[in-house]
């Protein structure tokens, strides 16, 4: 069922198709409404304030650059998301909270297995 094409792995079964297809929607979703949200928050200070927000809204852009690294070269996305969610899982200490390990380390590891 795998074939090896180009140097990149190349996954056959509609099953790991739609495993890819679910993973990324599952990290681009989300990641979009909170990049906006965090942008736009403090919008009504106009171009300022969505300039002094810009920080607050740098993770949230850090997810999209990997889910964009994910579409071009699986495996490299695959390896950062995986990465980021080793690291969401120290910084948040997400086995002390389920909804965190849930919520934002589960998405992230699930995209290595596609």
């Amino acid at each position: 069922m795998l074939a090896v094409q180009d140097n990149n792995l190349v996954w056959k079964s509609p099953m790991m198709r739609l495993l890819k297809t679910v993973s990324l929607a599952i990290l681009t979703v989300p990641g979009l409404v909170w990049f906006g949200f965090s942008l736009l928050s403090v919008a009504q200070d106009g171009l300022r304030g969505l300039i002094m927000n810009l920080p607050n809204a740098l993770s949230w852009l850090d997810l999209l650059a990997i889910v964009g690294v994910a579409l071009r070269w699986e495996f490299v996305g695959g390896l950062l998301a995986l990465m980021a969610g080793i690291a969401a899982a120290a910084f948040f200490n997400a086995l002390a909270n389920p909804v965190v390990l849930l919520a934002v380390v589960a998405p992230l590891s699930l995209r290595v297995l596609a």
